[in-house]
């Protein structure tokens, strides 16, 4: 930093002008009005990407999180895939899933291999908005999260969703208009900070935002409809198109994914189907980050999946039926992938009835 430098605060609502740097201090001259609080992040307009190193305060965040079995980890500033993948190296085995946030131009032009490498990503509206200005923001925003569906990952939508509710018991209509038009466009989560972090209503924040993206959710089913003639060149985007085929046409109650690290999960909530997906993994870890994606529920079983049989698909069918999330009358669509290879994500699609299944295989409780 340098004389008549510019630091934004508050999602840019504090200017600072740097007047002097002596050392580790810096004297600014705040520009505009506004509160200045302990651990806010700063922005600095036209300032060189950070490294992109991992340092031994992340290593020691990332040992926390891995002792408490946390599930997701975020990358701040998120550059390249190979700031991902230098993350995901630190992070090891077992590993946390690894959120992308994307808040940079630079993160913008890198944000296909950001997706590919990442588990998900997050837009921060906020830096983002300051480092390419207001105008283009929201177009962004769907862009990012068209993307993220192409990708089959979750993205999160991010910054000032209920900003007015940190003073308000309730939302403005563009608050409402805000995390509608993000549910309908196909994110995964909306996500609140502010509000519940320092806001004086964050109960009745959360209970907003749940309303809001329910009411959108079940818009969304009653509207969506895929266009099923495009060509598709590759066996899962063909089984995509077959599984929301048969989910519309039959009665299906509920889909099973199985899959061990996600691929069949995440491709068939992209489609945001109106039937509940069970995603099923024997990877404990793997099966409760399956909870972001959209109307997925995560199962951890017992059942060592492989690669040579399709055994493990029954049992795992029974394992659902016995502790009730499968229950006799339900007309299940399952997808998995069948003696797997290099390349070989997701090529099997069963149909079948609880009962039948029952009755055929002698399940008992």
């Amino acid at each position: 930093l340098a004389p008549g430098d510019t630091i934004l605060a508050d999602e840019g609502q504090l200017r600072l002008t740097v007047q002097e740097v002596v050392g580790q201090d810096i004297a600014c001259r705040a520009e505009t009005t506004g509160t200045l609080r302990s651990r806010q992040g700063l922005y600095i307009p036209m300032a060189s990407s950070r490294p992109t190193v991992v340092t031994e305060a992340d290593r020691a965040m990332v040992e926390f999180a891995k002792a408490h079995e946390v599930d997701f980890v975020g990358i701040s500033d998120a550059q390249s895939a190979d700031h991902v993948t230098m993350v995901r190296e630190a992070i090891g085995r077992p590993a946390p899933r690894i959120i992308a946030k994307i808040e940079s131009q630079r993160a913008l032009e890198q944000a296909k291999p950001i997706l590919e490498a990442s588990d998900g990503i997050m837009i921060d509206r906020g830096d983002l908005c300051l480092d390419t200005g207001p105008h283009n923001v929201a177009l962004l925003q769907k862009q990012l999260i068209a993307a993220a569906r192409d990708a089959g990952r979750p993205a999160i939508v991010a910054t000032e969703m209920l900003h007015s509710m940190m003073t308000s018991p309730v939302p403005t209509k563009a608050e409402i208009s805000d995390i509608t038009n993000a549910v309908l466009d196909g994110a995964a989560a909306v996500m609140l900070s502010g509000e519940t972090a320092v806001g004086r209503f964050p109960i009745e924040a959360v209970s907003t935002m749940r309303g809001i993206a329910d009411a959108a959710a079940t818009h969304l089913q009653s509207v969506l409809d895929h266009d099923e003639t495009q060509d598709r060149f590759s066996i899962p985007q063909a089984m995509e198109d077959a599984i929301a085929l048969i989910c519309r046409q039959l009665p299906v109650t509920k889909i099973v994914a199985i899959t061990r690290f996600g691929y069949a999960a995440r491709m068939v909530a992209a489609r945001m189907p109106r039937q509940s997906i069970l995603a099923v993994s024997d990877d404990p870890a793997a099966a409760r980050s399956f909870q972001l994606l959209p109307g997925t529920e995560g199962v951890a079983v017992d059942i060592p999946f492989s690669r040579t049989s399709l055994d493990h698909i029954p049992k795992c069918l029974e394992a659902l039926w016995q502790c009730g999330k499968l229950v006799d009358r339900d007309l299940v669509l399952v997808t998995a992938v069948g003696y797997p290879r290099s390349g070989n994500r997701m090529n099997l699609i069963q149909t079948h009835y609880v009962a039948d299944l029952r009755e055929s295989l002698g399940w008992t409780l």
